[in-house]
């Protein structure tokens, strides 16, 4: 069986094997957030939110600093509270404005572009909505897990992670418009996942360095020693299956298991 590849386009979490970004470009900048997946990429977000931008009322006021999962904190008809104050690199929350209430399957440019509860993650051009979660319970489908580890100049900020989205790595349903689907493994809690990048175009045999440089439902895998993209196949069911000539090689996982997200064993065209 072959293992899959992380780069620049493989998800972030608590542990996937490499420090890549969620299809995301790196960047170490000032105040810059990235997700961070062992085997996943990190995601550069927009400037933190620099203090309270409003006044709390009602529970809002229960809770200072305000509370990322629950969004505890912050007024609820206008704010969400999202990673900001004096350092957001260490944790320190403070309330923002929501000007536009993107989800997972949204785009954004900058911190306002997200609803409460998300939070802006990627360079410019391949950010995206993520969901700030402490356990799975906050995270939706089957690919959806609480492994993504946000970090800030390839430091974890303790305690917050995103949902990993659950996507399909076939059609790329549950990914924002254009982007692609993959599957993932995450080598510290050796679970798998699902995780949406923007796409390159390298299709069958293209040579890769990530999955960041293939095609939608195609993966950079390793072939007699060298990165190639190959095209994504069910080793389970059969469909989707593979060209006549070729056959549907299995994927295997952190834990050299087959790779199966959600009742799916994925594997590759060769």
């Amino acid at each position: 069986m072959l293992a899959c590849c992380a780069g620049t386009g493989t998800p972030p979490g608590s542990s996937i094997d490499a420090n890549v970004d969620a299809g995301m470009a790196d960047g170490d900048t000032s105040g810059a957030l990235e997700a961070d997946a062992a085997d996943t990429p990190d995601a550069d977000t927009a400037d933190t939110p620099d203090a309270d931008t409003g006044t709390p009322d009602g529970d809002a006021a229960a809770c200072s600093p305000c509370r990322l999962v629950d969004q505890c904190g912050c007024n609820p008809a206008t704010e969400a509270c999202d990673l900001g104050g004096s350092y957001p690199s260490q944790g320190t929350t403070a309330c923002r404005p929501v000007l536009i209430d993107g989800t997972g399957l949204d785009t954004c440019n900058d911190w306002t572009s997200c609803a409460a509860g998300y939070v802006c993650l990627g360079a410019s051009g391949q950010a995206s909505c993520k969901r700030y979660c402490s356990s799975d319970a906050e995270c939706e489908g089957g690919g959806g897990l609480c492994v993504i580890e946000v970090t800030s100049g390839g430091t974890p900020i303790p305690g917050v992670k995103v949902c990993s989205p659950s996507c399909d790595p076939f059609t790329s349903s549950g990914c924002p418009s254009g982007w692609a689907c993959g599957a993932f493994s995450d080598s510290v809690e050796q679970r798998n996942f699902t995780w949406c990048a923007v796409p390159g175009q390298g299709v069958n045999n293209a040579i890769c360095s990530d999955d960041g440089q293939c095609a939608a439902g195609f993966t950079c895998v390793s072939v007699s020693g060298t990165h190639r993209c190959k095209k994504y196949c069910d080793k389970g069911d059969g469909s989707p299956g593979c060209a006549a000539n070729q056959t549907c090689v299995g994927l295997v996982d952190a834990a050299g298991h087959p790779l199966l997200v959600a009742g799916v064993s994925y594997g590759v065209c060769n």
